[in-house]
């Protein structure tokens, strides 16, 4: 069982949207040194390199979610002119990459990042993509095996 009284203002306020909103993820979740909230919740069907990262971390007092090659930063959460008002843009996130509407990918030149499949596949460097990982696998590609539009 997680020490939660160690956790920092942020990790708590996200354990108690992470309860509701995907009770499994709690299973996963620990507190690091600095009072962050960190969950690692592996894919159902995938081998171990599906991993999604969730940190409700305290020194930059914002969520960061990765997985694949890359990761993404939720900013302010506490103002309500901000997108991460109270999660709203990371819940939305996670849920978009567990319904493989964002994926991780690759680049050939080594850089990596994470975002909406669309909008990789539209961008001038979507002949540089050498990899896409997405939640369950639907979209995965590699160099190998061509990756279309």
């Amino acid at each position: 069982m997680m020490d939660t009284t160690k956790l920092a203002p942020i990790g708590r306020e996200f354990l108690a949207v992470v309860q509701v909103r995907w009770p499994d993820f709690s299973k996963h979740a620990a507190v690091d040194g600095s009072g962050s909230l960190v969950i690692e919740y592996p894919s159902p069907n995938r081998p171990a390199d599906a991993l999604l990262w969730i940190s409700a971390d305290a020194d930059f007092d914002e969520i960061i979610i990765g997985f694949g090659a890359g990761h993404s930063h939720g900013g302010p959460w506490k103002d309500p002119a901000a997108a991460d008002f109270g999660f709203r843009s990371s819940v939305q996130f996670i849920d978009d990459i567990l319904s493989e509407t964002v994926v991780g990918y690759s680049l050939r030149s080594g850089q990596s990042g994470i975002g909406r499949l669309d909008d990789i596949k539209s961008a001038p460097s979507w002949e540089d993509v050498r990899s896409i990982q997405s939640w369950l696998g639907t979209h995965d590609r590699t160099s190998s095996n061509h990756i279309p539009r």
